[in-house]
């Protein structure tokens, strides 16, 4: 089976690869993300006493930002753009949005790039 844009199945093949390979990284990251206002509670609430309310408006600020990123992302994905098919893509839009969250993910463990 070849794709008007590939050129072998093999092409093909290697790019379904790449695409799961990238989307289990993205899942992977986002769940970094997700998990780290449960794993530093114990410590905020230590250092700064918030009152439960305080508490709830942190751990609901993760879920806002996804709600926020599906919304835009949703909207990026059908946006007429100067590409071949017209459109900026699902696969630019996704590729956009991970590598954002890829990169604040390294910064926020620590990593290089930041």
């Amino acid at each position: 089976m070849t794709d008007s844009t590939m050129n072998t199945p093999l092409r093909g093949a290697r790019a379904v690869a790449v695409t799961i390979a990238f989307c289990v990284l993205a899942s992977f990251c986002e769940g970094i993300d997700l998990q780290a206002a449960g794993v530093a509670a114990s410590g905020i609430a230590a250092e700064f006493k918030p009152d439960s309310s305080q508490m709830g408006t942190f751990f609901s600020g993760s879920t806002l930002g996804l709600f926020f990123g599906a919304l835009i992302g949703g909207r990026l994905a059908a946006l007429p753009f100067s590409s071949k098919d017209g459109h900026f893509g699902r696969y630019s839009s996704g590729l956009a949005s991970s590598s954002e969250c890829l990169f604040f993910t390294c910064c926020s463990i620590g990593f290089p790039p930041c």
